[in-house]
């Protein structure tokens, strides 16, 4: 699968990832559901964010290296990577919580240019009209 179909199929679990942080906690009338507090929400989402990534490990544990080999630098930006994808989705449940979620994923959702711009100053990112539009 090329790395554009699977930019695309991010983008749109992404989106789904964002409706269902919504209805978690504010569900429609029509449902007859409860909301969940923000906080809740979150920690439902860790949790199987978790179970998943377990799931992975477990699968393909006979293709891992020895944990005592990592790269120590590479593997401390995996954890940051993943302590900032967490709290990102706390403040991103919050703002969901008391604000329009077309506003939030709106303003959520511009990350890429942020990293973007990030990479073009770091010199990583070749900058040029395509990745411009």
């Amino acid at each position: 699968m090329s790395w554009l179909i699977e930019a695309f199929i991010a983008n749109f679990l992404y989106a789904l990832w964002s409706c269902f942080g919504s209805l978690s906690q504010s569900p429609p009338p029509s449902l007859s559901a409860s909301p969940l507090t923000s906080l809740e929400s979150q920690l439902i989402t860790s949790f199987t964010s978790t179970l998943v990534a377990v799931n992975l490990l477990l699968t393909n544990l006979s293709s891992l290296r020895n944990p005592a080999s990592l790269p120590f630098l590479s593997s401390l930006f995996a954890v940051f990577a993943g302590l900032t994808t967490q709290i990102g989705g706390i403040f991103y449940n919050r703002a969901l919580s008391t604000g329009p979620t077309s506003a939030v994923s709106a303003i959520a959702g511009g990350y890429p240019a942020i990293v973007f711009v990030i990479n073009a100053i770091a010199g990583r990112e070749e900058i040029n009209g395509m990745k411009v539009l």
